[in-house]
């Protein structure tokens, strides 16, 4: 879904931190990545202790998406840092396969240096995410990949998971 940005999202990026680079938050050309914190605090339960509130922005030259919603869990951000540190090392595809719908990516190495990055964004009212595709390099996948291991530092996985 391809939509210009109305007074909704307008109102979300305004209130939504707008921080540059720092430890909550993750860029890769034009999609931010920012936590905002744990959904469930005080929580022990691994389910539970390890959902993010996230806030989720990408635009283009016509358009922007934005979601803040506890839409991602710690462990799925920790298998997103070694999927994007496995393509910097020369795999051919890393990706999020989230629980939740409201978020997808994926990156696909076109040739050494160029990665493209097919990025969807669920919200809360649309039909049907909208769908951004944008070239990035490898070294930006690099730094996403640095960024996005610094916020696991600011939001480690708790709790145990329960394997049965």
């Amino acid at each position: 879904m391809y939509m210009v940005c109305g007074p909704e999202v307008q109102r979300q990026m305004a209130s939504a931190p707008n921080h540059a680079v720092d430890d909550e938050t993750v860029s890769l050309g034009p999609l931010r990545l920012s936590a905002l914190r744990y959904q469930f605090p005080e929580a022990e339960d691994y389910w539970d202790a390890n959902w993010l509130i996230m806030h989720i922005r990408c635009t283009d030259d016509l358009r922007c998406a934005s979601l803040t919603d506890p839409c991602l869990l710690v462990p799925e951000l920790r298998d997103l840092s070694q999927s994007l540190s496995a393509l910097v090392k020369g795999a051919a595809r890393a990706s999020l396969e989230a629980m939740e719908p409201y978020f997808g990516l994926t990156l696909r190495r076109d040739d050494d240096d160029v990665i493209t990055v097919d990025a969807r964004i669920w919200e809360k009212q649309a039909r049907e995410p909208s769908r951004f595709v944008f070239d990035v390099s490898l070294m930006e996948v690099g730094k996403a990949s640095a960024q996005l291991d610094a916020l696991l530092r600011r939001y480690p996985v708790r709790g145990k998971a329960d394997v049965h």
